[in-house]
């Protein structure tokens, strides 16, 4: 049974006994002494915000150009973070791709969009709202033209 101050540790290099128990010194670590705990789940960098969860997207079908119909009208988005790189896994999968978080909040990925025609996209997502968001748009070119996807999304 340890009896020493939190923060404190029992020294039993040098031990007394005492009515058959092992008595030890409780001393204070020194910084070589402290070995910080592993995280099971490492969060973001410091440069990086925690932006991970799961998160309802939508199209902004006002805002966007008709060839984003395709989009499905209702799409979970798990986000999950390793530092500043995010991964999506979405159901129905509206073809993002992993991102790079940059300090300033901001996503950048590629994704298959209207057609198959593959494109860049850029996600700005709001960390410290309540609840989590991430404002989306998507630039897609090539088959003789051009189309602009813009949604949202909202962690649940």
């Amino acid at each position: 049974m340890a009896n020493c101050a939190k923060g404190s540790y029992c020294d039993l290099s040098n031990p007394s006994h005492l009515a058959g128990r092992t008595v030890g010194t409780c001393r204070t670590p020194t910084p070589a002494q402290e070995v910080p705990c592993p995280q099971n789940n490492p969060g973001p960098s410091a440069k990086c915000k925690d932006v991970h969860g799961v998160y309802s997207v939508v199209l902004d079908a006002a805002g966007s150009s008709s060839a984003c119909r395709e989009f499905p009208s209702s799409v979970e988005c798990t986000v999950t973070q390793t530092d500043c790189s995010l991964a999506f896994t979405c159901n129905p999968n509206p073809g993002f791709d992993g991102a790079t978080l940059d300090s300033s909040d901001r996503a950048t990925f590629s994704a298959a969009g209207p057609s198959g025609v593959s494109g860049t996209c850029q996600a700005q997502f709001s960390p410290d709202a309540s609840p989590k968001s991430f404002q989306w748009e998507c630039t897609f070119s090539g088959q003789g033209g051009s189309a602009v996807c813009k949604g949202n999304g909202f962690a649940r």
